[in-house]
């Protein structure tokens, strides 16, 4: 996906996240052993276009250094301040 991004092939990524990231996105964050604090701001932009609040409340919690599943809502709630 990060691939398509930089190639600009947003029709890909797009399809992709919604065909198997987003409707599985619960078990693969669970399932994900990597630290995901450094993910790129427009991924984490992206994602949380994508997922829903009651995705994030099925979220394990994560490593104590792993600020992933609080960055993320940070970015949701910034998307909603838009908005308004």
């Amino acid at each position: 996906m990060v691939t398509c991004e930089f190639l600009q092939l947003r029709h890909i990524t797009q399809h992709v996240c919604r065909q198997k990231f987003t409707p599985n996105f619960v078990t693969i964050i669970n399932n994900c052993k990597l630290n995901l604090n450094s993910l790129n701001p427009k991924i984490l932009k992206d994602i949380s276009a994508e997922v829903t609040f009651v995705q994030m409340l099925e979220l394990k919690p994560r490593s104590e250094k792993d600020f992933f599943i609080n960055n993320l809502i940070k970015v949701m709630i910034d998307n909603l301040c838009e908005v308004c």
